[in-house]
């Protein structure tokens, strides 16, 4: 068992107890420990930050408990974390929430109604008032009305 205890600077480090054995992390040699600081330092997304956060410190032979611990991100997370990065390298570091540009496959509205939505919430409402949800659907239901009496004539 391992119990908590802050450095002075701050950071908080595992204390093992006699007995215990401390299992380091091993990280492929993708990039060097001054690279993943850059990374670290550099990443503009903060998904990303702590990613490269935890695995500079890994890299500077931390455990991952440790890590994870000073970097805020739960023990399980940060093991895959590590293991991906080892099995794919930097690509697994993305922060891929990002790069979805499709809506999902539940949506309500398909792409084309939801610019015409978009552009509809940018000018004011016909009863002057403030856009509610009631009245985009009773705008949606008009505009499939529309759409319904143009295919039917």
């Amino acid at each position: 068992m391992t119990t908590p205890f802050i450095r002075k600077d701050n950071l908080p480090h595992m204390r093992s107890r006699p007995g215990d054995m401390v299992k380091k992390a091993h990280l492929q040699p993708y990039l060097t420990s001054s690279e993943l600081k850059v990374r670290y330092l550099g990443a503009r997304d903060r998904v990303e930050s702590r990613r490269w956060h935890l695995l500079w410190l890994v890299s500077k032979h931390w455990t991952i408990q440790q890590a994870s611990l000073a970097v805020g991100l739960n023990y399980d997370y940060a093991k895959d974390i590590v293991k991906a990065y080892n099995q794919l390298g930097e690509v697994a570091i993305s922060n891929r929430r990002r790069q979805r540009t499709a809506p999902p496959s539940h949506a309500l509205l398909n792409s084309e109604q939801l610019e015409e939505l978009r552009s509809s919430l940018k000018q004011q409402p016909e009863d002057k008032g403030i856009w509610t949800g009631l009245l985009c659907s009773r705008l949606d239901c008009q505009k499939d009305r529309a759409r319904e009496s143009l295919a039917s004539a």
